[in-house]
């Protein structure tokens, strides 16, 4: 890098050195054939076992882990201590890559350079929108793609980035309004947005009512050990509605009379009250899902209520169904319904808030702004 630019701030960092890794010139040797040594003078050396990996830790299977790549699977063992710090307590994730990693490794990856060599390295310093496909392929998939990124300013590129898979079938991946600012900008001194941005995820909700019933039609039959989970999900959207239905009036204290929000109190009630059905596992119905019946009802009565088709009602606002979202509706249910769906469609932040509320892709599982 050249002397004159200005230094770059490393805030966090995660290696792995071998044990006996001193120097590179203990290790080298100018002959190929001698056992022990390298003919490199530089390189990054791994005394233990790389196949050793703690797959179900990362909530994955043996034979997943032994399809990835070896330097995937070192990966996410470095980031993980970096990004520890960041997981909300009592939260966990059946995924392939944990939730927390996904910020991180974002930045990482998608650290690159302008058209000119010369140019120093830029990372991402905005996105407009994420979405991310509910049929997206399953875990060590190739996926390619192209993207649009043009020079916006000296020193910003922007644009859009697409992947998809080897059929081009849909877009499984979409980054929107991508942004790009060189890390040794003295400008980033003097601007308030951080060169290194945090994304919330949200689940969309308009999408979410087109795409629940394929998603939950596309799983085999229950086993008995995953009968036990479908119940335990069962109860998690019960204890759901009956949060939602009563936090709903203790938060708006009787001020907004709008029938609307009226009917969906009610719908919550219908969900609350419905018996908890313990054969759903062994039956496999998943249409009597409460899961899958609470999100459709909320994605459809939010959309309603948004509509505003009876201008008699009183207006509401996008901020006070945010703030029933996020004091209504219990976090753990969002979060364990968000992770059925990510746990085929990639990866999430947990950190969710509320969900989304605008349009969406009808081939997309959820979104993040």
């Amino acid at each position: 890098m050249d002397d004159k630019l200005p230094p770059i701030a490393i805030v966090g960092m995660s290696w792995r050195f071998p044990s006996e890794a001193r120097s590179a010139k203990a290790y080298y040797h100018p002959s190929a054939d001698r056992q022990g040594a390298i003919i490199n003078k530089e390189g990054h050396f791994l005394k233990e076992d790389i196949a050793a990996f703690d797959a179900p830790f990362f909530s994955m299977t043996a034979t997943e882990a032994e399809g990835m790549d070896p330097q995937h699977r070192i990966l996410l063992e470095v980031t993980m201590v970096l990004t520890a710090a960041r997981i909300p307590e009592g939260v966990e994730y059946p995924l392939p890559i944990h939730p927390t990693l996904l910020d991180a490794v974002f930045q990482m990856m998608i650290c690159c350079r302008t058209v000119k060599d010369n140019s120093p390295a830029m990372a991402p310093s905005r996105i407009e929108s994420l979405y991310v496909s509910a049929s997206i392929p399953p875990v060590g998939s190739c996926m390619s793609g192209y993207s649009t990124l043009n020079p916006k300013l000296r020193l910003q590129q922007s644009g859009n980035a697409v992947l998809s898979d080897a059929a081009w079938s849909e877009p499984k991946v979409i980054l929107k309004g991508f942004v790009c600012t060189e890390l040794t900008s003295t400008q980033l001194r003097h601007t308030p947005r951080k060169i290194c941005t945090r994304m919330d995820w949200r689940m969309d909700v308009l999408s979410s009512q087109t795409t629940t019933g394929r998603f939950w039609k596309s799983l085999p039959v229950l086993s008995p050990a995953s009968s036990k989970q479908a119940r335990a999900w069962n109860r998690a959207a019960i204890l759901c509605a009956q949060k939602a239905s009563s936090t709903l009036r203790q938060l708006e204290g009787g001020q907004v009379t709008s029938p609307t929000l009226a009917r969906y109190i009610d719908c919550l009630k219908i969900i609350a009250v419905e018996p908890l059905d313990e054969t759903f596992g062994e039956s496999g119905n998943l249409e009597s899902c409460p899961v899958m019946q609470t999100i459709d009802t909320v994605g459809s009565r939010i959309t309603h209520i948004l509509s505003r088709s009876n201008e008699s009602e009183p207006i509401v606002t996008s901020d006070l169904i945010s703030k029933f979202l996020n004091d209504a509706i219990d976090r753990s249910f969002v979060n364990s319904v968000v992770s059925n769906f990510i746990d085929r469609a990639g990866d999430v932040n947990p950190d969710s808030h509320i969900l989304e509320l605008g349009d969406g892709s009808t081939s997309c599982a959820m979104s993040v702004l």
